[in-house]
């Protein structure tokens, strides 16, 4: 089991490392915030601590990243494009039909 492991975490690593800010898939779980993987077996009400962790994966690799193990100029990119996108998509909303 820690040989599957140690691939599982090489490769999200990887694959991190890979992921294109600008074509990236961005999408958020609830998740138990100690394992975002689900890495490890938990006995029951071992960690029940449950919340919404984001994850990225390249769209053609499709391997799921957590947010905060990618590196900090992807995150940094990706939330740009998050605000970005919020602010385009309020900007829709406020338009009135008609008015432009």
């Amino acid at each position: 089991m820690e040989d599957d492991l140690l691939k599982r975490v090489a490769a999200r690593w990887a694959a991190g490392l890979r992921i294109d800010p600008a074509t990236a898939k961005v999408w958020s779980e609830y998740v138990e915030t100690g394992d975002p993987y689900n890495d490890y077996p938990h006995p029951d009400g071992w960690f029940d601590q449950l919340g919404r962790e984001w994850f990225a994966a390249d769209p053609v690799e499709r391997i799921p990243v957590y947010l905060y193990d990618l590196p900090e100029a992807t995150i940094e990119q990706l939330q740009a494009n998050a605000r970005e996108s919020d602010h385009e998509g309020w900007q829709q909303v406020r338009v009135r039909p008609g008015t432009g």
